[in-house]
């Protein structure tokens, strides 16, 4: 059967089975195309196989060759694109009145440094940057999962192509120059053909109002301006576009200075009321947040699940009030309406997960992939195989440092260091690395349980092979890019195919057991908090300067889970 490609036998039949190439997914609506092939002799498998072939390989050319996207839409797409900004640019230009000259020197030079940046990025391709905004804009033109990642690569092109002739303009503008003309061939003939607009009717009443931006188009702005200060990373910004989503869907979209104190008040009342599971089922697909509401609240008690948690309705209002309060800081709105409000009292951080005990940590390192497994690719199945990776190595490390599992999963060679006789991890932020904050930065120094379990020999191999990581199998994923991102996903489904999971026990738990175990040992608070990268509290904090690499593995080595990993050591 191996000489026998894109065939599979289920039963004594035959079937035909190819997957579909990961473009076309979205557009095929498929993964993999599989057909009987209703024979059990396997040469007229073959035969209709290759007929299948060749019939599967002209529908994936044909799909290749009818993109979705057509020249109209590109162009319609890019030219709301730039009227949208030069138009809202132009309203903040006229709310705000004169400019100092600083201000207006500063705005020239920060869009000339935008021009030149976005240049750089549409030479090497790198169409990362106009990520939100392309978002924004196919969500606006109703295309948003539509699209093939190809098509979502074309149109985000094409944004970068336009938001330089943007950047000139606008920097034009600063220079008292409004008669800029567009260099870029694609956004000149999309203004070129777009159709001649009727006179706009006289406003009835409030024409000052008519000024004030739409929230749809504000939070756009919103979100780039987080992304491009580096206030959020990705994941903070993906859940707060979709809070913006939700709101729009509930209370619906007009001028920001329209909405009122009410208007929270019914946003925060209908989250109370959506079911956990409201943007994953299939059963809600489609539905607006009112006829869910409304279809909840018609089931039956015992079957209709849990409603949003009262930590994530928070998460939803905390998104919403730093919306607001960056509405204030550029004159949009006076109020922050989303202040003020009380929820439920949430679960304490030290309750969110508990700790390992002695005996489930035994369970864990007793189990196939430390006691023995079959292969790397079957580590839930017993055997003799020991693959000393990432996999084996991060939950150890977890428990005996206390670190978090990015810091880790992160780590490159030059991070394992040698000083003062004390070998010890360099937690760091030089790119590519990311720390949650400045306390995080600091020297952890490895435990002797790991140093027994041949954690240098380790690190030591990988130096002769010239890796640069630490854990080289390790790729970045999610929004965040994160290296963790993958294995996260492998240890939960690793634990339930042994039979260990157990809820709020997972990876972060390690930390927390870490921490307890060096307060048991008794180890001076502000010791235990310079290892693990949390900030000091008090008067004596403002004076402490640090803890030597002596002191510290004094310290990390009280970390005593009561294990026994003796087969694992390395001589």
């Amino acid at each position: 059967m191996r000489t026998l490609p894109n065939v599979v036998r289920r039963g004594v039949i035959f079937h035909f089975r190819r997957a579909v190439p990961k473009e076309l997914r979205s557009r095929i609506g498929r993964t993999e195309l599989v057909r009987s092939l209703e024979t059990s002799d396997i040469q007229a498998a073959k035969q209709s196989s290759r007929r299948l072939y060749l019939l599967s390989e002209g529908l994936f050319e044909a799909v290749r060759g009818d993109p979705m996207l057509s020249k109209e839409e590109i162009e319609s797409l890019v030219r709301d694109f730039y009227e949208q900004v030069l138009d809202q640019e132009n309203t903040w230009r006229l709310r705000l009145g004169s400019i100092p000259e600083e201000a207006r020197q500063q705005r020239v030079n920060y869009y000339a440094e935008v021009t030149k940046s976005s240049k750089n990025e549409l030479a090497r391709n790198d169409l990362r940057g106009v990520a939100f905004i392309t978002e924004a804009m196919l969500h606006k033109h109703k295309l948003t999962n539509t699209l093939s990642p190809e098509e979502i690569d074309q149109v985000r092109q094409a944004i970068l192509r336009v938001g330089i002739d943007v950047a000139e303009a606008v920097r034009a503008r600063y220079e008292g120059d409004f008669n800029y003309e567009p260099r870029d061939k694609l956004l000149r003939a999309a203004l070129e053909s777009a159709p001649i607009p009727s006179p706009p009717p006289k406003p009835a009443s409030k024409p000052a109002s008519k000024l004030v931006p739409a929230l749809s188009e504000l939070t756009t702005s919103f979100l780039s301006d987080r992304e491009n200060s580096k206030h959020w990373r990705a994941q903070s910004g993906n859940q707060a576009k979709k809070t913006f989503e939700l709101f729009l869907d509930i209370i619906g979209d007009r001028p920001v200075n329209e909405y009122g104190r009410v208007d929270a008040g019914a946003f925060k009342d209908m989250l109370h009321q959506l079911p956990a599971d409201y943007g994953k089922a299939a059963k809600y697909r489609g539905m607006s947040p009112q006829k869910i509401v409304s279809l909840r609240a018609a089931t039956s008690a015992d079957i209709r699940g849990n409603a949003l948690s009262a930590r994530t309705v928070q998460r939803h209002f905390s998104a919403m009030s730093a919306l607001w309060e960056w509405l204030q800081t550029r004159g949009h709105v006076t109020d922050n309406l989303f202040t003020g409000f009380k929820f439920p009292s949430t679960v304490a951080a030290h309750q969110q997960r508990n700790m390992w005990a002695p005996a489930d940590l035994q369970a864990l390192f007793t189990s196939t992939l430390w006691r023995g497994c079959q292969s790397p690719a079957r580590r839930t199945k017993p055997g003799t195989c020991i693959q000393r990776d990432e996999k084996f190595w991060l939950p150890l490390i977890g428990v005996f440092s206390a670190m978090r599992e990015e810091e880790i999963c992160q780590l490159h060679m030059e991070d394992v260091c040698h000083e003062e006789g004390v070998w010890f991890f360099d937690i760091n932020a030089r790119p590519p690395r990311h720390v949650k904050n400045r306390n995080a930065i600091r020297r952890v120094p490895i435990h002797t349980e790991l140093v027994r379990l041949g954690f240098l020999q380790y690190v030591a191999g990988l130096r002769d092979r010239h890796e640069r990581r630490v854990f080289p199998g390790l790729e970045p994923g999610g929004a965040d890019k994160r290296y963790g991102h993958a294995f996260t996903k492998w240890f939960s489904r690793y634990r339930k195919d042994v039979g260990l999971y157990q809820d709020k026990l997972d990876f972060h738990s390690f930390r927390h057991t870490a921490i307890t175990l060096m307060q048991r040992a008794e180890v001076p608070e502000p010791i235990i908090k310079s290892l693990v990268g949390h900030a000091g509290t008090g008067e004596t904090a403002r004076y402490t300067k640090g803890f030597n690499l002596v002191q510290l593995k004094a310290a990390i080595d009280k970390i005593n889970p009561d294990l026994d990993l003796s087969w694992l050591y390395i001589d």
